[in-house]
């Protein structure tokens, strides 16, 4: 057994709580669960029930945070799924670092593997590929196939990667006498290089772009969508009519006549065949009144952690008041046509769907869930460990305490040579302890 998962198991307290899980005696709050403690806590539950989990946390701040902390626990099935924001102008200012954490998300959400996604109400409600499309555009290559470079250009032209002449971020290729091609979800954080004879494809390598030595080579790779809002031509055509309509019922008002205007030169765009960033303000014609979300890869048995649930309630009031507010501008404006119409999931209809499930709220303090009503509640003897303002005989004293009375004590050190050092002025104080790599087993009551 995960010595880390041993450590929770002896406790009472989650062997209960793990009984309501598999029960299905959700939603369920767990209260008295600090900071510290999250994680750990989050990471038994998904390895005892063997199936993946939802962390919905207050704001960006903490979702990292817990981030950081799942890594340790959970391992590298651990993604961000960030909230974006939608682009009503023709600027490219959404940063790939963000669109890459969430198609990578996605992704591994969407495999047979169980993962871990974190994000924020803001992410929840955020709109996210169709499930069904998004795997269906990708492209798979293996040694040996036979391949057309100026088809394959064109398609990662249609899947959102930028043609340059020199490959150095993500969502970039090259098309020449070889294809280099920088994949915006990828789980080796190097581009890719393809080699052709003729038309057959010789050589997939992966190599640093920098020095441009190859790191790895591989029999096959699959290279996914680097943009989230992904028209085929005919969804082109279906949406350019639209604009079309829409311009047949605009008046003369100046707000009228400037949407007008953008309207116009939107529909010639599409019938051109251009994809533009702008492209966000249509998302209610192009998807209609189910629009796609993070809750569409939810599988059935994923269990759902709701961080401080109050938090997230304010958090959430907060962001939907705000994008309301923006939407009714920018109609105003003349930059969109229906500033009433919904450009995300409700937070109310996110919550409704994520309680029907097995969901289960943790709080440090605050007994208050404003979204939901529990059907348990289960209280964790957990407490954060005060600083010890670089002084080891606060340290001392609290390891003393703690095996005078029988407890258990595991240290973690940000490195080996800080682990062995501390185990050095450890024992030249008198406190008994050891030394391990890799922790694959729990001291004795009181060690």
């Amino acid at each position: 057994m995960d010595v880390y998962l041993q450590m929770l198991s002896e406790l009472a307290e989650f062997e209960e709580l793990i009984q309501d899980v598999k029960n299905k005696k959700t939603p369920i709050n767990v209260l008295g669960v600090s900071d510290s403690v999250k994680a750990h806590l989050i990471s038994c539950v998904l390895k005892t029930m063997k199936t993946g989990g939802l962390i919905v946390t207050p704001d960006g701040e903490s979702a990292k945070n817990l981030y950081e902390d799942l890594r340790f626990f959970y391992g590298e099935r651990t993604y961000l799924y960030p909230a974006t924001d939608l682009l009503f102008y023709d600027v490219e200012a959404k940063g790939q670092d963000v669109t890459r954490q969430r198609l990578r998300a996605l992704r591994r959400f969407n495999e047979e593997e169980p993962c871990c996604v974190i994000t924020t109400p803001g992410g929840l409600m955020s709109i996210a590929p169709p499930k069904g499309a998004y795997g269906k555009d990708a492209i798979h290559l293996v040694e040996g196939d036979e391949a057309n470079l100026d088809d394959l250009a064109q398609k990662l032209t249609y899947l959102g990667y930028r043609r340059e002449s020199l490959v150095e971020g993500p969502g970039q290729f090259i098309r020449g006498g070889i294809l280099d091609i920088y994949p915006c979800d990828g789980q080796e954080d190097n581009p890719i290089r393809i080699e052709f004879f003729d038309t057959e494809v010789d050589s997939i390598r992966l190599f640093d772009a920098e020095t441009q030595r190859t790191v790895k080579r591989l029999e096959r790779v699959s290279v996914y969508p680097a943009r989230e809002l992904l028209l085929t031509p005919e969804q082109r055509e279906k949406l350019a009519e639209k604009l079309e309509k829409l311009i047949e019922k605009q008046g003369g008002s100046q707000r009228e006549e400037r949407l007008l205007s953008t309207l116009k030169r939107d529909a010639e765009r599409l019938h051109q065949g251009m994809i533009f960033p702008s492209l966000d303000k249509y998302i209610p014609l192009i998807y209609g009144k189910e629009l796609p979300s993070l809750l569409d890869y939810c599988k059935e048995n994923t269990v759902v952690f709701w961080d401080e649930p109050a938090r997230i309630f304010e958090t959430a009031k907060v962001e939907e008041l705000r994008q309301k507010e923006e939407l009714v501008d920018f109609a105003e404006r003349g930059v969109l046509y229906d500033g009433g119409a919904n450009y995300g999931m409700p937070y109310r209809t996110a919550v409704g769907k994520l309680t029907k499930g097995t969901f289960l709220g943790l709080s440090g303090i605050s007994h208050g869930t404003p979204d939901y009503r529990p059907v348990r509640t289960h209280a964790m003897n957990t407490k954060g460990m005060n600083g010890f303002q670089g002084k080891l005989e606060f340290l001392c004293d609290t390891l003393k305490f703690y095996q005078q009375n029988i407890y258990r004590t595991v240290i973690l050190a940000g490195s080996s040579v800080r682990a062995r050092n501390l185990v050095l002025r450890l024992e030249d104080a008198g406190i008994r302890c050891s030394y391990q790599e890799q922790l694959s087993q729990l001291p004795n009551p009181g060690g």
